[in-house]
């Protein structure tokens, strides 16, 4: 179980209010909300990008707030994305940094790149320059490459943007096979639908404060419009079972 306690911080005049959250191994959350809510802030904030929060952090009831870090993906472990940087150069970098070493890579990390290239279908794509492949696959790259940083806490910012209907499936799918080895996710969503579709938990947030959390329950006809500043119905997709948005 990884705790979040009494955590807010403040930038320029946005103020992300006390958060409080309780996030079980395996478990996918996503925080959604209209745009300004302070998803990203959130996110940006609990990765370190963004200095000085305040707030308490456990892990298995250990309070780990000097140790965050090590559990925690961050941003500064990427590399620039410099898109002349081929793909498997961008993974051997984001590798490379996590290790904090410049030796050559020993097997497992080849395997790992490998695996990440093959499940993300990056393949393709491994000695091709990233200013070259196109926007979906370099969306891809970039969760893979946090993802080979073999953290136990993953932190994704809109990881779904730009992406085409199979980028959007594999993205899921991997995420959700990411979790199930008792990682945990922790993401901001612009998409409520690829949010229903992958994660356990979603909490709304609004003006710096999650207003409501729980399963996809949570959206219903009559709460759309004040979750999302716009007018939809919830639909049921006949194969799956799944709610989905329709926004109009």
């Amino acid at each position: 179980m990884f705790e979040i306690r009494d955590f807010k911080t403040k930038i320029g005049n946005f103020n992300l209010g006390v958060i409080d959250l309780r996030i079980s191994e395996g478990e996918i959350l996503s925080v959604c909300g209209k745009s300004s809510s302070g998803k990203s802030v959130f996110i940006s904030s609990l990765s370190g990008a963004i200095k000085n929060p305040s707030g308490d952090f456990f892990f298995k009831s250990s309070c780990i707030n000097n140790e965050l870090k090590n559990f925690i993906s961050s941003n500064e472990t990427i590399p620039s994305k410099d898109e002349s940087l081929t793909v498997k150069e961008f993974f051997y970098l984001s590798r490379r940094k996590i290790k904090g070493k410049l030796s050559f890579f020993n097997e497992e990390d080849k395997s790992l790149i490998s695996e990440l290239s093959s499940n993300f279908g990056l393949k393709k794509y491994i000695n091709d320059k990233i200013q070259n492949i196109p926007h979906s696959a370099k969306n891809l790259l970039f969760t893979a490459a946090k993802i080979s940083q073999s953290k136990k806490i993953l932190l994704l910012d809109a990881p779904e943007a730009l992406l085409d209907p199979l980028s959007l499936k594999i993205l899921s799918r991997e995420l959700i096979k990411y979790s199930k080895k008792s990682n945990i996710i922790i993401m901001a969503n612009n998409d409520p639908n690829f949010s229903i579709c992958t994660a356990d938990s979603i909490a709304i947030m609004n003006e710096g404060k999650i207003i409501k959390q729980g399963d996809s329950s949570i959206f219903s006809n009559d709460s759309i419009k004040d979750f999302f500043d716009t007018e939809g119905v919830i639909g049921i997709n006949i194969e799956s079972g799944k709610k989905y948005i329709r926004f109009f």
